[in-house]
């Protein structure tokens, strides 16, 4: 994956635009070289003596736009009792830029963080708003990403962002797992008994009335798919070829 930077300047930003605005006639190569750029300039932007940061946060800022207003759109019908659209549509653009600078790049590429993060931090905003009403956020807040003081830095915040998305890619997983066709009942009884619930391999042998042996086949065939999926699909696996 890649973590380094080169500098950004007016013309490669400029092109960069112009890719994110022509998603839907895209080649791959062209994809592949607004993945770079957004890449790059994510990474700038985090540091302020960059001559480029702050362009470089404005260009991440104008490419995802859209999902801003997306987002924003979609957790509105949530807090509309207690907040204006602009309130919501401010504090989705605050949310996004502390996830700009809470990135951590060795983790995966910026479009698929951001694409989950951003979302899910917004949908939690909107949950919290619509039980209390909260006044709207200062746009000067940029840097309070959330109100949870275990998160109030990059280190932590990316910590509690890393294990927080690594669980639900667990259960998304083993939930599909449980659901796939079998030809018995095993594998679905594994998944949630055991992946998801608190049964041993023994209980889950007993209750079923099979072998201690065949419970733990399968055990060990679902563990060997999961750290698959974890090592090339998931969040924490996200490959090269996504961004070359």
């Amino acid at each position: 994956m890649q973590t380094s930077t080169c500098l950004l300047d007016s013309e490669n930003l400029e092109r960069g635009v112009q890719l994110s605005r022509k998603f839907k006639q895209r080649s791959k190569s062209e994809t592949n070289e607004l993945y770079q750029l957004i890449q790059s300039a994510a990474l700038e932007a985090q540091d302020p003596q960059n001559a480029s940061a702050e362009d470089s946060l404005k260009f991440v800022v104008l490419v995802f736009e859209p999902l801003i207003k997306k987002i924003a759109t979609k957790i509105y019908p949530q807090v509309s009792r207690h907040q204006e659209f602009e309130d919501i549509l401010q504090e989705t653009y605050v949310t996004f830029l502390g996830l700009v600078y809470a990135y951590n790049p060795l983790i995966a590429s910026f479009p698929y963080y951001i694409n989950k993060m951003l979302v899910q931090q917004v949908r939690a905003w909107g949950q919290k708003t619509s039980r209390k009403w909260a006044p709207p956020v200062d746009i000067v807040a940029a840097d309070n990403l959330l109100s949870n003081h275990s998160v109030n830095n990059q280190d932590k915040a990316y910590e509690t962002y890393h294990s927080y998305i690594l669980m639900q890619e667990y259960e998304e997983f083993i939930l599909a797992r449980a659901e796939k066709p079998a030809k018995s009942g095993t594998v679905k009884a594994v998944c949630y008994d055991y992946f998801l619930g608190r049964k041993t391999c023994m209980q889950i042998a007993k209750s079923r009335g099979i072998s201690y042996h065949a419970v733990y086949e399968v055990i060990k065939r679902i563990e060997r798919d999961l750290k698959e999926f974890l090592q090339k699909d998931s969040f924490l696996g996200i490959s090269e070829e996504e961004l070359s």
